[in-house]
């Protein structure tokens, strides 16, 4: 565990960004994992670089928990009035406003702070109010159709035409919508060769966008069905294109 008192000798900048997540990590010699919560600050003025305070252990993902370790490493690097805004993802564990973990830290900080919810997060709740549009609300934890694919991933996969694949026909579209369309795949293909999103899903996010608007990508191929849950939204997106 990274202490904060390791880093008392060089003093926090006046105005810091607060930033935490969590992460299930395998604890080393064991089939056991471990919850961890990075909590990092980020001057605002830009003199400093990044710096862990701490990555402590919790007791569950309850936003409580969360925000209780967050809350004792801030009180341990003495820097709670310097912290003026927090930066977390859109999980309800973080977000509720009856327990939200960013409640629980900003009652402790004393004074309202900037929420800074993480942009990728942000996007994919539009991804949720349009699937909920269109199927509505679920008390499934994921979807069984999904489910289904990824079970005959295998026998799916052996029928795929790689030369004959659906994709969207702009012909009959307005002037405007088919400008649209070809605006959003000329941006696709200059991020993806700028290599702009490095994370393997919103790779493949972009590579299923530029397929399915017309467009190459060098070795494509669908990818085998990973996790489906409400948690996060881009696995939504995936599975329908």
């Amino acid at each position: 565990e990274v202490k904060a008192s390791e880093f008392r000798d060089k003093p926090f900048s006046k105005d810091l960004s607060l930033h935490f997540d969590g992460a299930l990590m395998k604890e080393r010699g064991s089939s056991e994992k471990s919850n961890r919560i990075a909590v990092v600050v980020i001057p605002l003025d830009g003199a400093d670089g990044e710096r862990i305070i701490s990555i402590p252990e919790t007791y569950d993902g309850s936003g409580k928990a969360e925000a209780d370790v967050v809350i004792e490493a801030l009180t341990e690097a003495d820097i709670k009035g310097q912290v003026k805004s927090i930066s977390f993802d859109t999980s309800s564990s973080n977000t509720s406003l009856a327990k939200g973990a960013c409640k629980y830290i900003e009652e402790y900080i004393g004074h309202p702070v900037l929420y800074c919810a993480c942009r990728r997060h942000v996007a994919e709740l539009l991804v949720k109010l349009q699937w909920k549009t269109q199927w509505g609300a679920t008390n499934d934890p994921g979807v069984a159709l999904f489910r289904d694919l990824q079970a005959n991933w295998d026998h799916v996969e052996v029928m795929i035409d790689y030369s004959d694949l659906h994709t969207l026909d702009t012909a009959e579209f307005p002037d405007w919508l088919q400008e649209e369309a070809q605006s959003v795949l000329s941006w696709a293909l200059a991020e993806l060769d700028k290599k702009t999103f490095k994370r393997g899903d919103y790779k493949e996010c972009l590579e299923l966008l530029i397929v399915y608007l017309g467009g190459e990508v060098t070795g494509f191929k669908f990818r085998v069905p990973g996790a489906d849950h409400h948690a996060r939204w881009m696995s939504k997106f995936l599975y329908c294109v």
